[in-house]
């Protein structure tokens, strides 16, 4: 019986269908901005000197906003994400560089809550290598996208195909992430086990089946330094 065929591999061409759409439609917005953009150009060439105050104080409602958003970084989660290897590894993922890759195929209702209304972009991940021998951590992520639907649950040749999913109404969403690091010591979940700190993980509760899950900040910096060679197991 022949090998099922790589989800990198299967989806490669699908996606860059799908992006190629995706960039003609950001191009059309684009070029509407860009007029939008130029007609306020005109309109700002004509403001007289004495609004120049009140176009100030937009500026610095502005700059006020950023700093907001920049504030909002400062909240940013922390998160462990599984994947069969065989169908999406690490190395798959940091093949993708800089552009990423969605993470699809969520059909947990739980994890589906998650992503809907948790996970946002530059929350970082641990990858997780999991259903093969051994299972464990094999790199880190983040998200560069945050929730949107997953059209593999509109796709009937897909794995995750949900027929009762509607695209004017999704029941399934993804979000975009990109490779950060594969780590120089992949650590297996018999060595997660024995690893202080890390006793809370929810992956090693008795029971626990999510795909995602909530980590703290020191346990994923505890866990990006054993697994770059910075912390040893025993320590």
């Amino acid at each position: 019986m022949s090998q099922p065929l790589r989800r990198s591999q299967r989806l490669k061409e699908k996606r860059k269908r799908q992006l190629d759409d995706l960039n003609d439609a950001n191009n059309s917005i684009n070029v509407k901005n860009r007029n939008q953009s130029n007609q306020n150009v005109r309109k700002k060439q004509k403001i007289p000197e004495k609004d120049a105050k009140k176009a100030a104080g937009k500026k610095a409602s502005k700059v006020k906003k950023n700093s907001q958003q920049n504030s909002n970084n400062k909240n940013k989660k922390y998160w462990l994400m599984k994947s069969e290897p065989s169908a999406y590894s690490i190395d798959d993922l940091l093949d993708e560089g800089d552009a990423g890759d969605y993470w699809d195929g969520i059909r947990n209702y739980q994890v589906r809550n998650m992503i809907r209304d948790e996970i946002k972009c530059d929350d970082e991940c641990i990858f997780y290598h999991s259903c093969c021998k051994p299972p464990g951590i094999a790199g880190s992520m983040i998200v560069t996208k945050e929730c949107y639907a997953d059209f593999t649950a509109f796709d009937r040749n897909e794995k995750y195909y949900d027929p009762k999913s509607d695209k004017n109404n999704p029941k399934w969403f993804m979000f975009n992430v990109k490779g950060t690091a594969k780590f120089e010591q992949f650590i297996s979940l018999a060595q997660l086990k024995q690893i202080k700190g890390l006793e809370t993980l929810k992956i090693l509760q008795k029971g626990n089946r999510l795909s995602i899950t909530a980590i703290t900040k020191d346990e994923y910096h505890l866990i990006c330094d054993i697994g770059n060679g910075h912390k040893q197991i025993d320590e």
